[in-house]
């Protein structure tokens, strides 16, 4: 279940909204997931932020031909473990699918099972059984704004959510809470809920590790942004593809943004315009990183809004990077095996579009780890005057 409106009622029941996939975490006296990183680059906390007890993320109904999926981090040497799979007491074949930086489980639903249990045989682990969980629909025909977060503030989310609701007809919204403390979580539900023209939301808790990403996880020398780094992170993948399988296959529409970015379009539009019948279903936008006018304060991260930052600044240290708008059911049906990543749909290079017009801009500020010792390399090449595009916007929402 998930917040809906009832009716005409302009108040959704966010007690619904947060929600918890079926996991299965390995207690702590078994197997552990193997690193991925070699030896040399492993530093002193790698072990620490690195998944090496998540076996499963959730078990899904794949509503294409009614199997069940399940899904999670890659198997490695884990895979061991999975002795067999029973379905209402009734081994059943499974066969295993690798993706990048996850695995699914693909099970062959007995003829006529009612599929009330379903249980992975771990041997010396147990048994342990999951949910099977009904085809989800409250995403269905929506035009649905995505992400996975952590840090930020409540008032962040919330005006990070209307203003894609005001500005790009967003009227669902997909979180992934991703170790955020059940207070904030329940303030989040009750701000979405008063949103006038958000239909549905959820929040999904996702409280698995993120992955080592600290400078003293990998030895000296590891790039941060480089293969070798990002392949031990396994968190994110697995949100999209979970958000994709069990609420998103039939969507109208799909945008992946933080919450410190915001999508444009230079004539006012909607990002959502761009992905008609008649278009690629994939549209990629450009990242514009927006900060403060060189003598602007920032304030601490309690004062700190999106509409307070307006000037571009250069490209950050990684270069451009890209999100993405897309079509989903239009997408699967040109590129079934594409792969919903942070920065890109990996195995779908047919079905993308780009726009100069259509962007999105990147606020550094709206950072929890901001300083003001980050100014100095940010205002010598920045614009001299605020960018009309997100003066004309902030107007029409009355952020001016």
């Amino acid at each position: 279940m998930r917040a809906r409106r009832k009716g005409n009622d302009s108040v959704m029941d966010e007690e619904t909204a947060i929600l918890a996939p079926a996991q299965l975490v390995l207690p702590a006296d078994a197997p552990a997931r193997k690193p991925v990183a070699a030896p040399a680059d492993i530093g002193p906390r790698y072990l620490e932020d690195y998944d090496r007890k998540t076996l499963i993320y959730d078990c899904l109904r794949h509503t294409a031909d009614g199997n069940v999926e399940l899904i999670g981090p890659p198997l490695l040497n884990l895979g061991r473990l999975i002795k067999g799979v029973f379905v209402d007491g009734r081994a059943v074949e499974f066969s295993r699918h690798p993706r990048n930086k996850l695995d699914r489980i693909r099970v062959a639903m007995p003829q006529g099972a009612a599929a009330r249990e379903f249980s992975l045989d771990l041997g010396a682990q147990g048994r342990h059984s999951f949910p099977v969980p009904a085809r989800d629909t409250a995403f269905e025909d929506r035009r649905v704004l995505l992400t996975l977060f952590r840090y930020e503030p409540v008032p962040w989310v919330l005006d990070w959510a209307r203003f894609h609701v005001a500005l790009h007809g967003v009227d669902a919204i997909l979180l992934y809470a991703n170790h955020v403390p059940p207070a904030r979580l329940a303030a989040i539900a009750r701000g979405l809920s008063g949103i006038a023209g958000l239909e549905t939301f959820a929040i999904v808790r996702w409280d698995f590790p993120y992955g080592p990403v600290r400078e003293d996880a990998f030895a000296p020398g590891v790039p941060i942004t480089g293969t070798r780094r990002w392949k031990s992170c396994f968190c994110q993948t697995g949100m999209f593809e979970h958000a994709r399988l069990r609420f998103l296959a039939r969507a109208r529409a799909v945008l992946n943004m933080d919450i410190d970015e915001l999508a444009f379009h230079d004539h006012g539009a909607s990002v959502f315009d761009s992905l008609g019948p008649d278009a690629p279903p994939v549209l990629m936008l450009e990242e514009r990183r927006v900060g403060p006018a060189a003598d602007q304060p920032v304030g601490d991260v309690a004062a700190r809004q999106h509409g307070q930052f307006r000037h571009i600044l250069p490209p950050g240290p990684r270069g451009v990077q890209h999100k993405w708008a897309i079509a989903p059911q239009r997408l699967a049906e040109l590129a079934p095996q594409a792969q919903w990543m942070t920065h890109e749909i990996r195995g779908a290079q047919a079905a993308l579009q780009s726009l100069p017009r259509a962007w999105y801009a990147h606020f550094t500020p709206i950072n929890t780890g901001w300083n003001d010792a980050r100014r100095a390399h940010l205002a010598a090449a920045q614009t001299s005057a605020p960018d009309p595009v997100l003066q004309a916007a902030f107007r029409r929402l009355g952020w001016a």
